[in-house]
């Protein structure tokens, strides 16, 4: 008898014997952040579930996806599950929802910084686990109806919870109120109530997420070299699609100038525009944030003519680490100023205080600081000296890893809300060769032949390893201080593995547009005068460190880390209680402030937009 079906019997001989209620379903429902464990049991009943009438209770916005979680825990072959068209008042419907049968890969090692030192999320999951005896499989990939391989109908293990991820889109036009409809989860009927609230989140994201993508790592992705990109366009336009969906910026630095932008290869031009995006959310809008590099003056024309300057920025360099990388930041930032007429502001990813003392301050050529190392307190006083911070990677909160707790990047937005940081930026979306622990030669070698080069992204969950980089000697570095990372820059998968002729969503994109869409609530409550209640309402998830001069254990001051509240159904709570706020409100009422409604956000903090504020 496994474990898991130990502890259910035990369950219910309790609930028998001494009247105990212990509540436990073979299949649940759970919140879109809830990283399901092999082996974990239903809470029992919560805002989104009720095991005695099998109801799933949402709430959602106009212009919102909103999501929920089917476990199935019982042994069974061949499950499907089979969604229906929503109904609502006087005859008005919602889009049957769609689901994803989250594909659970096995996680070797946890993910470890250096000898000693682990991202906290990761060992209080890492926790987590141990107490419930469950394995180290987690899930990572969305596959949807119609893929060839991990998908529907699927086969549930005795011991071993198999998890469905369904979205319902709510357009901005649909009517507000209650809808009803059935979901045959394989042998249940589930009945779901989601009740449409009177008011829309806008299409234009207020806390941008900017994940960098370069077209060579999507050809890479499906085993061609950067040559055949031309000829793979369809593939290289879905990612930015599914990008857009999810709330996502996927961008690549633009160094070649607007003709290189405007190419039929390339389409950037559409993505800012917005002409590329056909929906179903945000139709017509554009990215928030335009990276350049190279010679800028080719731009300052265009970037006027657009109105683009609160979204563009030159991108000055890549973590400089030392004193004289430091006084080139500045060299390039001067001549950066130069090009632009003083026009287009300067990030690096690099903390506000120098890295030691007797280094030059990068203030006097930097606008934009992007980093985890800004203290989220210090934030007010460094705009207060006309700069703007960004968070990046880690953040100030949540781990963007496979194998963090669920909320990890819903944590982000929320993070930023509270500290006043303007934007996330992730290092890379596509990272499907281990490029940076390859011999040189090797690396030259993998834009000639990607396929021998391609980590194995669905069943390896160690894609960036230090452990597999050649050291001294002959011998690969030493894993106890080896950078290993899991699901680290990939939020996009190959979609080749399981027939889909494009990217794979993974768990982690869903809860980053779960984050970004949380702002949108905190925004618009913002701008109705409403900060203080919000603020009050999603405080507690973002639960700082004790003390202020501890370390997590990532190595970073406490004072610069929240430590985010790992139960899944407390944010959903929160947002349930922003949404009643909101609703009270009224659609009218918030348009007839917010004027306009979709206005694009000034995460580079521009002076000549909104007096250099946020939006």
């Amino acid at each position: 008898m496994t474990l898991f079906s130990l502890n259910r019997t035990v369950s219910v001989l309790l609930s028998l014997i001494c009247g105990v209620s212990i509540a436990y379903s073979a299949t649940w429902v759970t919140s879109p952040s809830h990283r399901v464990m092999r082996t974990e049991q239903s809470p029992g009943k919560t805002v989104l579930w009720d095991p005695a009438s099998k109801t799933i209770t949402l709430y959602g916005a106009k212009n919102e996806f909103v999501a929920f979680q089917i476990v199935f825990g019982d042994a069974a072959k061949g499950v499907d599950v089979i969604t229906e068209t929503l109904t609502g008042p006087s005859g008005a419907t919602l889009k049957k929802p769609v689901c994803f049968h989250e594909h659970y890969m096995n996680h070797p090692a946890i993910s470890q910084l250096q000898k000693g030192k682990w991202p906290a999320d990761v060992l209080q999951f890492e926790a987590k686990r141990k107490k419930l005896g469950a394995p180290r499989e987690y899930p990572v990939q969305m596959v949807p109806h119609g893929a060839t391989k991990y998908g529907f109908p699927f086969d549930v293990k005795e011991g071993a919870n198999e998890v469905v991820f369904c979205e319902i889109f709510v357009p901005e036009d649909a009517t507000s109120g209650k809808y009803k409809s059935t979901i045959k989860a394989g042998s249940q009927t589930l009945k779901v109530n989601l009740e449409v609230w009177d008011f829309a989140l806008p299409s234009v994201s207020h806390f941008p997420q900017f994940v960098y993508v370069g077209p060579e790592t999507i050809a890479y992705s499906f085993g061609k070299g950067p040559g055949e990109i031309k000829n793979m366009m369809p593939i290289f336009d879905s990612y930015f699609q599914m990008a857009h969906n999810h709330r996502i910026s996927l961008m690549e630095f633009i160094e070649y100038g607007v003709d290189y932008m405007s190419a039929p290869d390339r389409k950037f031009m559409d993505y800012y525009t917005g002409e590329a995006f056909k929906g179903p959310f945000g139709a017509g809008f554009g990215y928030e944030l335009l990276p350049l590099a190279g010679d800028i003056s080719s731009w300052n024309t265009l970037l006027k003519e657009k109105g683009w300057l609160n979204r563009a920025f030159d991108s000055l360099g890549d973590e400089p680490g030392s004193k004289e990388a430091y006084q080139h930041v500045i060299n390039k930032g001067a001549e950066s100023k130069k090009e632009s007429g003083g026009q287009v502001r300067r990030m690096i990813t690099e903390q506000f205080v120098p890295s030691k003392p007797d280094w030059p301050h990068l203030d006097t050529e930097v606008d934009i600081f992007c980093s985890g190392s800004v203290a989220p307190s210090t934030i007010p006083d460094i705009e207060k000296k006309g700069n703007v911070v960004w968070t990046y990677n880690g953040g100030h909160a949540g781990t963007a890893l496979t194998d963090v707790p669920g909320p990890g990047l819903r944590t982000h937005p929320i993070a930023g809300f509270v500290s006043g940081a303007r934007a996330w930026y992730f290092w890379e979306g596509v990272y499907v060769v281990d490029k940076h622990n390859k011999w040189k030669k090797e690396r030259r070698n993998i834009r000639n032949n990607p396929k021998k080069y391609l980590t194995d992204v669905w069943h390896v969950s160690l894609n960036f390893d230090e452990a597999t980089k050649p050291w001294k000697n002959g011998k690969l570095y030493p894993k106890d201080w080896a950078l290993r990372l899991n699901g680290d820059g990939l939020l996009f998968y190959p979609g080749k593995d399981v027939g889909i002729d494009g990217p794979i969503a993974c768990f982690r994109v869903k809860n980053l547009r779960q984050g970004s869409q949380d702002f949108e609530y905190l925004y618009l409550l913002e701008k109705m005068g409403k900060a203080k209640e919000a603020r009050e309402i999603v405080l507690p998830l973002l639960g700082l460190l004790t003390d202020k001069n501890a370390e997590s254990l990532d190595g970073q001051s406490a004072k610069k880390r929240f430590d985010y509240e790992k139960d899944a159904i407390k944010w959903d709570e929160a947002r349930i209680k922003l949404g009643t706020l909101l609703n009270k409100i009224g659609d009218k009422k918030l348009r007839a402030k917010i004027k306009p409604y979709n206005q694009y956000p000034n995460p580079v903090g521009h002076p000549d937009f909104y007096n250099g504020k946020r939006y």
